[in-house]
């Protein structure tokens, strides 16, 4: 996740769900979604959401988040704080990753089934076997990441792996298989589309300004009879001084805040987005604006923190082509890793080992490698799926490098 964002009432959007979160739609798949739809509609407008968007298909049949004509702000839809999904206090007690407490959350919410408090949400959520969870980097065996042609980011999905393995045996029972499914599911949907915050830190920023407006009503209210301020009581101050301290110890607090956002979720992604989520403290809820009409397209890591095609496909499942965000890690020599990024721009050198001669011979190297990886495609639609988007990272992957060879000739 993306770098914690002070409070204020309008923040830019961090993170989202994938934009390759379901294959083209069936009729009979489209119909069920539009159901599911329906009720987390009207389960979010009976607790006073705002939403002039709606959830729909576009021409390629991909489900997303619509917006059409001009609304006041330009908003796109506003959620209520109590309809968010965050971590509650006991899943951060027994998980130190954020992400993991918010995982361990949803997971008590898939348990309660239909007494969850947000099983609309929950059920238009998408089962274990949809393509944007099958597809994440976490789950590909080892013939799989061969594909890739790259052994760093092979590594780097196998670690991902290693987190989801890790969480399950912490969270779930290990006799019962379901509950284990079911807390394997938990962490696909969080960590594919939590976002990070502002979002009100589960109603503590509201009641700390409520209580600093009351305290400086109280502490200021003998001046209404008193003429000499040198005579007011000392002790009158005291609460507020406190609640001062108690709302300023709450905006700046560096714990990051995840949450998984009903109905804005469901919008997909684009690098170049510039549409805004802010928590507004006066509604108390989670806003998202954006003069935008048609599909509703936002950066999962907003204009400071864009993400590259190694987290989206290991994380989120799918690959954006032509991203302005991408990068290649080029293995130079032992212990020399050198960032390469669009238009041949060099982003990081783990050493000052290696001039540009040996980087460009490194990124021809590479660029063979990826271009040779050919292999037969699979049978079974899971692997097929995976070899799919390993096929679409070679090849952005290779846009880089034409990029940066191209430069240095």
């Amino acid at each position: 996740m993306t770098v914690f964002v002070p409070y204020l009432l309008s923040a830019s959007l961090l993170a989202a769900e994938p934009v390759a979160r379901s294959a083209c739609a069936s009729p009979v798949a489209g119909q069920e979604a539009r159901s599911q739809s329906s009720l987390l509609a009207r389960d979010l407008l009976s607790k006073k959401a705002f939403l002039p968007s709606s959830i729909g298909f576009d021409s390629n049949g991909l489900r997303g988040l619509q917006k059409s004509g001009h609304t006041p702000g330009n908003v796109i839809c506003q959620i209520p704080r109590g309809s968010i999904v965050v971590a509650n206090k006991h899943a951060k007690k027994m998980n130190k990753r954020p992400i993991d407490a918010l995982s361990a959350t949803l997971l008590e919410e898939l348990r309660l089934g239909e007494q969850s408090d947000h099983i609309a949400y929950v059920q238009s959520l998408p089962g274990p076997g949809d393509p944007s969870l099958t597809n994440i980097g976490g789950f590909w065996d080892d013939q799989q990441l061969e594909w890739l042609c790259h052994p760093t980011t092979a590594e780097k999905f196998k670690k991902l792996g290693s987190l989801r393995k890790a969480f399950i045996e912490r969270n779930a029972d290990d006799n019962n298989e379901e509950d284990r499914c079911k807390a394997g599911w938990a962490y696909d949907l969080s960590s594919s589309r939590a976002l990070q915050g502002p979002f009100g830190r589960n109603g503590t920023v509201r009641a700390a300004l409520l209580g600093t407006v009351v305290s400086f009503l109280a502490a200021f209210s003998p001046l209404l009879y008193l003429r000499d301020l040198s005579h007011m009581p000392f002790e009158s101050s005291i609460p507020l001084m406190l609640s001062v301290v108690a709302l300023v110890s709450t905006l700046t607090s560096d714990e990051v805040e995840l949450g998984m956002l009903p109905w804005i979720d469901i919008a997909n992604h684009k690098s170049t987005s510039s549409l805004q989520l802010g928590y507004d403290l006066l509604r108390d809820g989670v806003v998202l604006k954006g003069a935008v009409s048609g599909n509703v397209e936002f950066d999962y890591g907003g204009k400071k923190n864009g993400i590259c095609n190694d987290k989206l496909l290991g994380e989120y499942g799918f690959v954006e082509v032509d991203n302005p965000n991408d990068l290649f890690e080029a293995v130079v020599a032992d212990g020399v890793v050198v960032s390469v990024g669009r238009y041949g721009v060099v982003r990081e050198r783990t050493a000052d080992l290696c001039d540009d001669e040996q980087l460009l011979e490194s990124a021809r190297k590479s660029r063979c490698a990826l271009m040779a990886g050919l292999h037969d495609v699979p049978k079974d639609p899971i692997g097929a799926g995976r070899f799919k988007m390993a096929a679409q990272w070679r090849n952005e992957k290779i846009r880089l490098l034409d990029e940066y060879i191209n430069l240095h000739l």
